[in-house]
């Protein structure tokens, strides 16, 4: 008899250690294998912008990354952005023809799942695929940071990515985020929903990559805060320059009954906004509901494509 592939021979190591601890590191081993270190970071001549590329999951979230892309081109701006990776884990609601429209247009680029691999290993997928565009890139389009933001995150500022850049750099951070206390880590954490990194410093050993579990990046920022990496707070929600709506997916897997999802016991009791705390972030999403409606009445991929392409940008209309 044949011996067992290696993908055959995880396959049967992974059921056997279903939610144990071995099987937690046999996962975190296959994701480190497969994951594609950043190269050398690039030198930028004096006074030149520094190119950010944004990682996006998306699992059956039409709706939200159409908002979300929306944003991105009208209200930040096509010039703050080079590049934009969509990881789709399989979806089938729509957003996958929606997506696959996008990309055929240039408007995003489109890892295309075909079954679920979950939020922290799909993030993995779009930083390696950037880093493996790294060294084919002539210097000037080269990646200088990686911006990871969930579907359900809405920007409502076109100053968010500049200001959040001049935080990084100012304090040359690792990673920027809007920190907020953690019971289960019993410390302040970045919020992974809008976390700015610089892929130089994080993204290769002896840092990890994303994990697969409910908290995807507490590796990752325990092991740069061990190697004396900066972390820093910045204000993406508190600052009204963006609005993470939240349990964009959850809702989706209660809603739909998805009971194979591993996180369906907690989807089924968690599932509604959070806007991250923001005490007027239904208000925030509504006028941007609004606006978004006025100049999208019927989302379709090609209207959504000729909104992107569309001017002049946009302003979220703020409450008194």
């Amino acid at each position: 008899m044949a011996a067992p592939s290696g993908r055959a021979l995880e396959g049967r190591l992974l059921g056997r250690w279903h939610n144990s601890e071995a099987r937690e590191r046999l996962l975190d081993w296959r994701e480190e294998r497969s994951r594609t270190p950043w190269p050398a970071s690039r030198q930028r001549l004096a006074g030149e912008a520094p190119n950010v590329a944004i990682v996006v999951v998306n699992w059956n979230t039409r709706l939200l990354i159409a908002q979300l892309v929306f944003s991105l081109f009208r209200i930040l701006g096509r010039d703050q952005f080079a590049q934009i990776v969509v990881v789709d884990n399989g979806s089938s609601d729509g957003s996958r023809r929606l997506l696959e429209i996008l990309g055929r247009d240039g408007l995003i680029h489109l890892i295309a799942n075909p079954r679920q691999r979950y939020h922290g290993p799909a993030l993995n997928q779009g930083l390696s695929w950037l880093a493996e565009r790294q060294r084919e890139l002539p210097c000037p389009e080269q990646t200088d940071y990686v911006w990871v933001l969930d579907s359900d995150v809405v920007v409502l500022r076109r100053d968010t990515l500049l200001e959040a850049v001049s935080v990084l750099e100012r304090e040359r951070a690792a990673a920027v985020a809007q920190a907020a206390w953690h019971p289960h880590h019993q410390r302040e954490m970045l919020g992974l929903y809008s976390l700015l990194l610089d892929p130089g410093l994080a993204w290769k050993a002896p840092m990890p990559p994303f994990r697969e579990h409910g908290d995807p990046s507490a590796a990752l920022q325990a092991a740069l805060r061990h190697q004396n990496k900066k972390l820093v707070s910045f204000p993406f929600v508190d600052g009204g320059y963006l609005l993470h709506v939240g349990r964009g997916t959850l809702a989706h897997v209660a809603k739909t009954g998805a009971a194979a999802n591993r996180y369906f016991a907690w989807a089924t009791k968690h599932n509604e906004p959070h806007f991250a705390g923001a005490s007027e972030g239904h208000i925030a999403y509504a006028a941007f509901l609004e606006l978004i409606n006025r100049e999208l009445p019927d989302l379709t991929p090609e209207r959504l494509v000729d909104a992107c392409c569309a001017s002049p940008l946009l302003t979220v209309a703020r409450s008194a």
